[in-house]
This record gives structure tokens, C-alpha cells and sequence, in this order.
């Protein structure tokens, strides 16, 4: 599948999911993030991001409604394919075939048109794709209101064939519609004309179109051009047809009946092997494995004969006349093959020279694209780095000045959360020494160091201050009681680390000495500051946490009662008993450290 398709179905889904687009690709299992044009991609990525959308969107909206909506995204360039819709329909597959310049990977569907009458067609969907018939229901539906103003249309799943012997996954469908465009003759709208035509005799029309033939109700070739005598190594004329040639595209089972519904249908009829190929040093023809490729389509000429109407096999250039053995005197000069052929070494540079610089421009948009996503992701990451993902989409969807003055505004309570405060113990002693440049580089090495130890743990950063680092569990995403066993954990893990971080620029010793502190309660959370705004959190419990942390001694970790008591309740961890502390504001409290934890994870803080 082409980088095209998967185009419009990205921007559905960003402008349908927002930031959770992200999330749609992840479930689905798909890295990229932009879909190059001409790229390949697996066609399992449309039913997965389908799948993973109605997950993510949780509104009730299923896959299938998804694979329509995506159907109904990727119709503009079908307006063209037909003056009613029952045309275009049978042009699909004329469209898909002309494309195959530009794509020449594309692996088409196929539509063939069954019955036709005043109130609908039912139509046959042929796919090597499992579970595209609701994207074709989506498509068929925006085309029909877009450009036909059909408002009033249902499309019926009639049958459904998981896969033939082909491998290829076949749909009928039943489409109700005012068919304007129908005519109840076999020939469509081909009306009898007033003034009659001579009749052509049938050598000037098989000379004008070399490469048509007749076939019977039997399937048996009954008059063909002059062109097939010299390519055949017994002639085609009294043959069974499929001895001769066989439907490529579509793939049909080929009888008489079927024959008649498959007109106004673009069909590629392939030689069956072997060709006669003309050799010019021998002067003579050898037998070859290649195949002849036909584009026509058939009309009925009585009640028991058709006629396969081709003026020129399809070639793409001279390396393919080569090929198969034939000279530009074989391809009739009104031919579009011919054309081709005869003038593709004059202007075969300049084409590939705009194709060139059309795929250049194309690459550049496309990395520019790439770029723009990643500098908003770089964006996304540092506002996330200052306010809680839930709120980051809610700010970044405001589209006016109220909503964004509503979050700049909201608050929330929560009534158990855990804290801890970790403070750089007698810092502005042992910076005393230090030159700025070398206090900030100080700094910056043991926040970091902890920064990349929250990732490992269910925890927020709230904030760090010059020699103070705050951070919480429990807020904003909710974890029952286990936040006072992330908190306790990551203490305990950050004590063992900093203890042994080698530090350049503090003198004499190289490291760095830190005190920790720890409180369970209630708090409110909210978002502070226009500039540069911030997730701040409030309440008795901050100034606890801040106690603990201040009363506490050098690589000690100290717990409030609270906290203690969550702890015994959860088991897996050492802690033993300080005693009685007077603390402001609070008089004397029981506390206690955290030494240990039983699991392993962490050594043990001597006492």
C-alpha cells in the first residue's frame, strides 16, 4: 500500500484524536509517523490503526465505522473517473490501471459491475486486502454525495469470501440508488441512431484494429486481426479462447454470460505462452516464454458472438517492443503504444528530469513534515516536563482565551498522596568554593542522575530549586497506596546512587551529600503562572514532607507516621523507629527511617 492512502488517514485521525493520535499508532504497532508518498507500507496498517482508534477514542465509534470514515478521506482524485456514478464505477478499474506509472508496486483492487438497473448496481470488490469492505463502503458513499449529490443511498453486504484459490478476498454488494445513468440497453446509453451508418467490411475493421478478435457462445475464436498469425505458433482462429488468452485483470472465470456483464469494463486479456519472437539474425521466429498483453473491452455483436475490441498490445517502452519481437510497423500508427514507443527516446530525459525534480520537491515537503513533527514532539516532551499530559492536551486544545484562562485556573484535591524532598545537605558551605559555572555544573549532574532515576518509578517531578528537588506519587494519576511504595523505593535508590556519583567539581571528597524526607496526606494540585506555567502542588502534606526532609540527617531518609504506616501496611520494607522529633508548626511527631527494602532491589541504609 501506497504512502498515499495512509496519508489521508493520518490526517483524519489527528484532527479526530488529537494528541492521542500517538497513542492510535503505538497500540497499533506502527513507528512511522509520517507516510511518505510513494513509499510502501503493509496493508495490515489501515484494519490496525482502525482497530486501535475505536480503542483509543472509547466513544462507541467501532473499527468498521473507522474503515468507512478512512474510505471517505481518499475520493478527490475519482471525480474525474465518470459523468455518473455507474460510470465511474466501472472505470475503477481503467483508473487504477493508468496509475501504475507512478506506482508501479500498487497491488489494485478490482470492481466489476454484476447487474445494473434503475434502482442500483450490485457490484463485486475483489481484494488481495482482508477487511477493506467497509473502507470501499466509505469510499462509495463520499463519492456518491460529493460529487453526484446521491444523499440517499444503502450499500448491502450480499456475500463474502474470506479467500480464492488466488488468494484474493471477494465482497458483493448490493448498491440502492436513483441510477440515473442507467439505460436499459445491453450497450448502456448507446442509442439508435437516426441516420444509419455503411457497414465496414471486416478486414478494413480488423486492419484498422489488428489485435481484436470474435468469440462465440462456445468460447471458440471465430475471427481475429492479421497481427496474431505471425505470433501464435498454430493460429488462434478455431481455438478454444483459453488455449489462446485469458483475463488478467480482472480475474474472471470466463463464460458467455459473464462476458456480456463485463462490458464498458476495461479488461487486460494475457497471451498464454509461448510467442512466436522473430529473430533478425536467423530470420526467423523461435519459440519464446513471453506473454502478450492486451487492454480492450468487449461488445456484443449478436445473441451468440462478442467481440474483444484491442487496437495494440500495452507497452511502456521500446525495451518491451524488443521483448516480445515486434517493430513500430507491427503497432498502428493511431495507437497510444506506438506514440509511446516511437517518441520515448526523444523525450525520455526531459520527463525523467521533471519526474526528478517533482519526486526532489516531494521528498523535501515530506522531510520537512518529518521535521515539523519532531519539533513538536521535542515541544510536547518539555511542556510535559512542567504540567501533567492530561492537562498538557487540554491547554494545547484551547483554542480561545476562556479555555485557557479555565485551566490557568483549575485546581483538584487528592486525598492520599506521597511526598519527598530531597535537599543538597550544608550546599552553600561546599559551594563556598566553587566558582557559578562550577555550582551549576554541580547541580545539574545530581538532578539529572535523579531526573533519569524517576523514569523506573510511577512518580511526578514537580520541581527542583537551586539545592531542593520535590517529587510526588498518587498525583495526578491516581494508584491507590502504592504511591507511598514508589516514593520509598526511589528514595532509597536515589540514596545509594548519589552516595556513589563522583562529582568533579566539589572539592577534596568529589561527592555530594543529600538528606531526604518523606509524608503521606491530602493535597491540592493546580496549575500556577501564565508564563511558563507550572503544576504546583499545595497543603499541609507539602510542608510535612518539607519537615521530614529539614529535621533529617545527612544520607538519612525520614518517614512521617503516615507514611510509616502505609509502608508496614504494604510490607517489603526496613524502617525503624527515631522517636519523638519536635516539628514546626506541628509540636512533636513520631518518625521514623527508611532503611531497607526486603525484595533485594535496594542495600540496605546503614543506621
Amino acid at each position: 500500500m501506497y504512502g498515499f492512502l495512509l496519508q489521508s488517514v493520518s490526517s483524519y485521525l489527528q484532527q479526530r484524536l488529537g494528541e492521542s493520535y500517538q497513542l492510535a499508532l503505538e497500540e497499533a504497532g506502527i513507528s512511522e509517523e509520517v507516510f511518505n508518498t510513494h513509499d510502501n507500507y503493509p496493508d495490515a496498517y489501515v484494519p490496525a490503526l482502525a482497530r486501535a482508534a475505536s480503542h483509543v477514542a472509547k466513544d462507541g465509534t467501532t473499527p468498521e465505522d473507522f474503515l468507512e470514515m478512512f474510505g471517505r478521506m481518499f475520493v478527490q482524485i475519482l471525480r474525474v473517473a465518470g459523468r455518473y456514478l455507474r460510470d465511474l464505477l466501472r472505470n475503477l478499474n481503467h483508473l487504477h490501471h493508468s496509475m501504475r506509472y507512478s506506482y508501479p508496486r500498487m497491488i489494485h483492487p478490482s470492481f466489476i459491475v454484476m447487474e445494473e438497473d434503475v434502482s442500483g448496481i450490485i457490484l463485486k470488490y475483489e481484494s488481495v486486502r482482508l477487511g477493506f469492505g467497509p473502507y470501499v463502503i466509505g469510499q462509495i458513499k463520499e463519492l456518491a454525495s460529493r460529487f453526484f449529490n446521491i444523499k440517499t443511498m444503502t450499500i448491502t453486504t450480499l456475500s463474502y469470501a474470506d479467500s480464492d484459490d488466488r488468494g484474493t478476498h471477494v465482497v458483493t454488494f448490493e448498491l440502492k440508488f436513483r441510477n440515473l445513468g442507467y439505460r436499459d440497453s445491453i450497450s448502456g446509453f448507446r442509442s439508435h441512431f437516426i441516420h444509419p451508418f455503411p457497414k465496414m467490411q471486416a478486414h478494413t475493421f480488423f486492419s484498422i484494429l489488428p489485435y481484436s478478435f470474435v468469440f462465440d457462445d462456445a468460447l471458440v475464436v471465430r475471427h481475429c486481426g492479421p497481427k496474431f498469425s505471425r505470433l501464435f505458433q498454430q493460429p488462434i482462429k478455431g481455438r478454444p479462447l483459453s488455449q489462446s488468452f485469458q483475463p488478467k485483470f480482472p480475474h474472471f472465470d470466463m463464460s458467455f454470460p459473464t462476458a456480456l456483464r463485463m462490458q464498458d469494463v476495461v479488461i487486460e486479456m494475457e497471451s498464454v505462452p509461448f510467442l512466436l519472437i522473430y529473430n533478425p539474425r536467423t530470420h526467423a521466429r523461435v519459440l519464446s516464454n513471453k506473454r502478450l498483453l492486451l487492454k480492450g473491452e468487449l461488445r456484443q455483436l449478436s445473441a451468440t458472438l462478442i467481440i474483444y475490441i484491442s487496437s495494440t498490445p500495452t507497452l511502456s517502452d521500446l525495451h518491451e517492443v524488443e521483448d516480445i519481437g515486434f517493430y513500430l510497423s507491427d503497432l498502428p500508427l493511431h495507437s497510444g503504444s506506438a506514440d509511446l514507443a516511437s517518441n520515448g527516446w526523444h523525450s525520455y530525459n526531459e520527463i525523467f528530469q521533471h519526474f526528478q525534480q517533482e519526486a526532489e520537491k516531494s521528498k523535501q515537503l515530506e522531510e520537512l513534515h518529518q521535521q515539523q513533527n519532531e519539533w513538536r514532539q521535542r515541544g510536547d516532551t518539555l511542556l510535559g516536563s512542567m504540567i501533567p499530559r492530561y492537562l498538557l492536551d487540554k491547554l494545547k486544545n484551547g483554542n480561545d482565551e476562556t479555555t485557557s484562562t479555565t485551566l490557568l485556573q483549575y485546581c483538584e484535591p487528592y486525598d492520599e498522596v506521597t511526598l519527598m524532598f530531597v535537599r543538597l545537605y550544608d550546599f552553600t558551605k561546599v559551594c563556598a568554593s566553587l566558582s557559578a559555572t562550577e555550582t551549576l555544573r554541580a547541580v545539574s549532574v545530581c538532578w539529572s542522575t535523579i531526573d533519569s532515576l524517576t523514569d523506573y518509578y510511577d512518580v511526578l517531578k514537580v520541581e527542583n530549586r537551586a539545592e531542593e528537588y520535590m517529587v510526588a506519587s498518587g498525583i495526578p494519576k491516581l494508584n491507590g497506596h502504592q504511591h507511598a511504595a514508589e516514593i520509598s523505593g526511589l528514595a532509597l535508590r536515589i540514596m545509594r546512587t548519589i552516595s556513589a556519583l563522583d562529582v568533579p567539581q566539589i572539592p577534596s571528597t568529589g561527592k555530594l551529600t543529600i538528606r531526604i524526607g518523606i509524608s503521606t496526606g491530602p493535597v491540592v494540585g493546580g496549575i500556577v503562572g501564565l508564563h511558563l506555567p507550572r503544576f504546583c502542588i499545595f497543603g499541609d502534606t507539602v510542608n510535612t514532607a518539607s519537615r521530614m526532609e529539614s529535621t533529617g540527617l545527612p544520607f538519612r531518609i525520614q518517614c512521617a507516621p503516615k507514611t510509616h504506616d502505609l509502608l508496614k501496611e504494604l510490607g517489603g520494607f526496613q524502617l525503624t523507629e527515631r522517636g519523638l522529633m519536635p516539628v514546626k508548626g506541628k509540636g512533636e511527631m513520631m518518625v521514623y527511617w527508611l532503611t531497607g527494602q526486603d525484595d533485594g532491589k535496594n542495600t540496605s541504609m546503614n543506621s
